[in-house]
């Protein structure tokens, strides 16, 4: 899938005399700028010299593009990703950059930011002698930017951004504070304190000749309207409709996939797709997500591909890769589907994704017991969310006592309150947002784009990924709807029936129920499914498997990942950083690879996570150095048994 970068100086002179070379910086953000091993980039047309504007794309499979340019060469426009709906255009091409010329020349910004779909833009006005940059409205292209006394410049990776003159590789503190906690960042805060993420629906303006830079937002939540009065079947009938647009809009390509698993996302997407199409599963033998897609895909007659996983080699493999892509914003124990990757790339150009049917479609915060995101006074939704951010939305990570321990350090301590704190500040700035939309909003921008999101960045390196569910009109009509058929779990099932009644009679992962409207059929289900279970714990091979994990990343970890594991966590480079109490930190050690306890991943996960990102991008280590793949364990088994000791 296409991204954009580029450089725009406010002077060609770096304040020492030497003269800047925008095209030479921008063919090193280039280099940067590629996240996969398909991924090329070139540089476009140059409208000034002070300007140079690039494109990344899937050479074998996306069309290079230049720049489009108006009539008189007065106006240029580049554009990525893929745009569905174009008020006012006069062209029926789907290539971005001609769209967002013609919307922009005909209505100006109000052109770009009435565009719908997955992209960004960017547009220099000679005229104004103005650079802008526009994304969507939920942010599902991931760009990041930098702006300091030489000028503005922006990537779809922090890494390429270090390249720009005068972009310094401190760390934010505060960024590595949430991820301990939190296992992901919040706002627009990278790892670099002078790198942030563009927001979602934003209009960045840019003028070279004061380098001034502003950035509004064009749409937000407090957008929608109340609840409308509906019916469940009319609310039903509406979705059928809204969503099978959203899909078929999306189906821009003969070669059109989904990953499918056990649960409701990907099987609804199948649900609305009118022609037969690859899918594609990935997960261990005994798993109910490879079970139950196999199910799916006979039923809707898909042609059907799965990946083993047997074991956490995998992982290893795949490690400097997925660094590569999501720069460690997005944890190891996350790499969801890279491993089916290469093949996948046999048979689709580009797959409809389901991130985040669940949260959209499903009208659930994570859980079905979501009121006290919605009902909470503004402390309360505080707390909620704190101990989701800890706890809940992934693996459990530290405790309050855990990270105390941990940070016992003169660089540690002084992070201890800065996660919450900058976890509230975040939520305040919703305040605006009615109360019946805010904790959905707070949870799609902060849990979906800043942290799931990296699951589509990472497809994107070889794969074209539209997301149907982040629909302009979609999103629109679901949150109009009255709230106690949004976000009823019977609604989704309704949805799901209404359009391919098989797909609803096999059953989720999650509980192994259908998920079908029918309470009746749900409940004849559940006791036929309790008795095969049941014959299948006495060894009689009926039913499903109980195993629900497609990967056991907690045990990988424990075995074959171990010396892995302790070459980064034991290593004097990252005891050096001072960040952590060296007993503090064996004794988190220990207590994962005793396997005493359930979910200790995601308190020694996020370590590695965070000290190869650091390599990476402060160190500037390759990928694979990064991963401490080249190094020599620093510490053995038996010492790292003497460490676990000194609990």
């Amino acid at each position: 899938m296409s991204d954009l970068f580029g450089i725009a100086r406010a002077t060609q002179d770096d304040g020492n005399g030497v003269v800047v070379d925008t095209h030479a910086i921008a063919a090193r953000l280039a280099a940067r700028a590629r996240a996969g091993r398909w991924q090329t980039a070139t540089l476009g047309t140059t409208p000034v010299p002070a300007i140079t504007i690039g494109r990344r794309w899937l050479a074998d499979s996306e069309p290079a593009e230049d720049a489009a340019a108006s009539s008189d060469g007065l106006v240029h426009a580049w554009g990525a990703g893929t745009m569905v709906k174009v008020p006012g255009s006069r062209r029926g091409a789907r290539t971005c950059a001609p769209l967002a010329l013609d919307a922009y020349l005909t209505r100006g910004i109000d052109g770009l930011t009435s565009l719908d779909g997955e992209f960004i833009v960017c547009v220099w006005d000679a005229r104004s002698r103005e650079l802008f940059l526009v994304n969507d409205r939920f942010g599902l292209h991931q760009h990041f930017y930098t702006h300091g006394r030489g000028g503005f410049a922006f990537a779809p990776t922090i890494r390429a951004l270090l390249e720009v003159p005068g972009v310094t590789r401190g760390v934010d503190q505060i960024a590595i504070a949430q991820y301990l906690r939190f296992q992901q960042l919040l706002g627009a805060r990278t790892w670099m304190r002078d790198v942030a993420v563009l927001p979602p629906a934003s209009v960045l303006r840019y003028a070279p000749d004061t380098n001034a830079l502003s950035i509004t937002r064009y749409w937000n939540w407090d957008a929608l309207e109340a609840p409308r009065s509906a019916s469940f079947a009319d609310a039903v009938a509406g979705c059928v409709e809204v969503f099978q647009r959203a899909v078929d809009a999306r189906m821009v390509s003969e070669r059109t996939g989904v990953f499918l698993s056990g649960g409701l996302d990907g099987r609804t997407l199948l649900a609305f797709i009118d022609q037969r199409v690859p899918t594609f599963t990935f997960g261990a033998r005994e798993c109910r997500d490879v079970a139950i897609a196999a199910r799916l895909a006979r039923a809707a007659g898909s042609d059907h591909h799965w990946y083993p996983l047997d074991d956490g080699a995998w992982v290893l493999r795949h490690a400097p890769d997925h660094l590569t892509a999501t720069e460690g914003l997005h944890s190891w124990m996350h790499a969801h589907g890279i491993s089916a990757l290469p093949d996948a790339r046999r048979f689709a150009d580009v797959t409809l994704s389901g991130w985040d049917g669940g949260t959209i479609l499903g009208g659930s915060i994570n859980f079905y017991d979501d009121a006290r995101f919605r009902q909470a006074d503004d402390e309360g939704l505080a707390r909620a969310f704190y101990a989701g951010f800890c706890g809940e939305f992934t693996w459990p990570g530290l405790d309050a006592g855990q990270a105390a321990r941990l940070l016992d350090t003169p660089v540690g301590r002084p992070l201890l309150p800065l996660a919450e704190a900058s976890m509230r500040a975040e939520l305040e700035a919703t305040r605006h947002i009615p109360a019946r939309l805010r904790g959905d909003a707070f949870y799609i921008e902060q849990v979906l784009r800043r942290s799931l999101s990296n699951q589509v960045a990472l497809a994107r390196t070889a794969l074209g990924v539209a997301c149907p569910y982040f629909d302009g009109a979609l999103i629109e009509f679901l949150f109009q709807l009255p709230e106690a058929i949004r976000t009823s779990p019977v609604f989704r099932r309704a949805v799901l029936a209404r359009r391919q009644p098989g797909l609803a009679s096999i059953p989720h992962e999650k509980d192994l129920r259908i998920p079908h409207p029918s309470a009746a059929r749900v409940r004849a289900f559940a006791l036929a499914q309790d008795g095969m279970q049941w014959l299948r714990r006495r060894g009689v091979p009926v039913g499903l498997p109980d195993a629900r994990l497609y990967a056991d990343y907690e045990n990988y970890l424990r075995r074959e990942l171990r010396p892995w594991a302790e070459r980064l966590l034991f290593d004097e480079r990252t005891l050096s950083r001072g960040f952590y109490d060296a007993a503090a930190l064996r004794a988190l050690w220990a207590r994962h690879v005793d396997g005493k306890e359930l979910h200790t991943i995601g308190t020694v996960a996020p370590l590695m996570a965070i000290e190869m990102s650091l390599r990476y991008l402060v160190d500037g280590d390759a990928a694979d150095r990064a991963c401490a793949l080249d190094e020599p364990a620093t510490v053995s088994d038996a010492e790292a048994d003497t460490h676990g000791a000194r609990r």
